[in-house]
Formats: C-alpha cells, sequence, structure tokens
C-alpha cells in the first residue's frame, strides 16, 4: 500500500508540475485575446488535459487508438467547441436567459476550454508518443511567452494588471516579469523533460 501511495505521488508530481506550466503558457497567450472567463478556461482545460492523457493514455481505450485519431478527435473537439461556443453568443434566447455579457463570457469559456484541451491532448500524445514531441512541448510554451511579450511590448496589451501595477509602482518594466515567467517555465519543463527521458543533450 505505502508502495502504490509513493508511486501515485511520484508520478502526480511531474504530471502537476507540467500540466502548471503548460496551462501558464496557455494563460499568457489568452490575455491578449479574450476575457477572464476564457484565461481560466485555458488554464482548466489544459490541466485536466494533462492529467487525462498522462493517467490514461496507456490504457484502454486511448492505448489502442493511434496518435492521428487523438490528435483528429482533438481537432474535432475544439471545432465542437467553437461551434457551441459562437451558437451561445448568436443565441437571442441564451442573451435574454442570462444577459448578453453572461452569453459572450459563457462563450469565450467554452471555447477556450476547447482550444486549451484540444491543443494540450495533442501536445502529450506526441510527447509521450514520438521523440520530438517533449521539444515541441517546449518549443511551444517558449513560443507562447514571446508572442505574449511581443504584445505586451507593442502596445497590444497591459494586461495582466497585477504584474503592471506591480511593476509598475515599483518603477520596473512589467515585460522583465513577463520574461522571466517565460524563461523560467521554459527551463522547469526542460529540466522536467531531461530528469524523466534523460535527454542529456537537449540543453
Amino acid at each position: 500500500m505505502t508502495q502504490a501511495s509513493e508511486h501515485t505521488t511520484q508520478a502526480f508530481l511531474p504530471t502537476g508540475l507540467r500540466a502548471m506550466i503548460i496551462a501558464s503558457s496557455f494563460w499568457a497567450v489568452s490575455l491578449s485575446l479574450t476575457v477572464l472567463a476564457g484565461s481560466i478556461a485555458a488554464v482548466l482545460g489544459c490541466v485536466l488535459a494533462s492529467f487525462l492523457i498522462d493517467a490514461r493514455l496507456y490504457h484502454p481505450p486511448l492505448k489502442y487508438l493511434q496518435s492521428k485519431s487523438i490528435i483528429g478527435a482533438s481537432l474535432v473537439f475544439i471545432l465542437i467547441t467553437n461551434l457551441v461556443a459562437s451558437l451561445l453568443v448568436d443565441s437571442a434566447f441564451v442573451a435574454s436567459l442570462i444577459s448578453p455579457i453572461g452569453a459572450f463570457n459563457a462563450g469565450e469559456f467554452i471555447n477556450w476550454l476547447g482550444i486549451a484541451a484540444g491543443l494540450t491532448i495533442i501536445l502529450r500524445t506526441l510527447a509521450h508518443r514520438t521523440s520530438f514531441g517533449a521539444v515541441l512541448e517546449i518549443i511551444c510554451v517558449a513560443a507562447a511567452f514571446v508572442i505574449t511579450l511581443a504584445a505586451h511590448r507593442n502596445g497590444m496589451i497591459h494586461r495582466p494588471f497585477f504584474i503592471g501595477d506591480f511593476a509598475l509602482v515599483r518603477g520596473i518594466d512589467p515585460s522583465v516579469i513577463l520574461m522571466a515567467f517565460g524563461c523560467g517555465a521554459v527551463l522547469a519543463l526542460s529540466a522536467l523533460l531531461m530528469m524523466e527521458q534523460n535527454h542529456k543533450r537537449l540543453p
């Protein structure tokens, strides 16, 4: 019983850390593209998808599916959630039921939940089943923070306000904090990959 508990804890910790790193990258990208509800959904979708794939990929029915089938199903899932989100926003009945702002927030939540969960499932599946998947995962995390940093520097966004306000009142450029978050996320994910798969040449 103790050994099983230790094994579960050892499996939970890297999965949880990886899930939070990937979720933080999707959160950063979502800042310039959606509202708070969408950002929360992006984080939630990443975390749920990461635990789902890490826990069930080598168990039925996922272990019997080819990678391209899982990727195809994930893309279909993204399209379906996008369609549902559009229907919510365009529906006069939903708007009258929960208000137009409520319908918009619900649509953003569903849309970003689908996008984040679908893309995370694709990334995690490739990381498990291909030699390049883990490196692709690191590149995507780095790219997410680079896109967010560029958007912030070019005046596209001023969010997250809690970072911007914290930095500005202390005379610090908020982009420095965003860059530090990005570097930390990439280094943490790289270190996690090196420990798990002994990729000595990854640096």
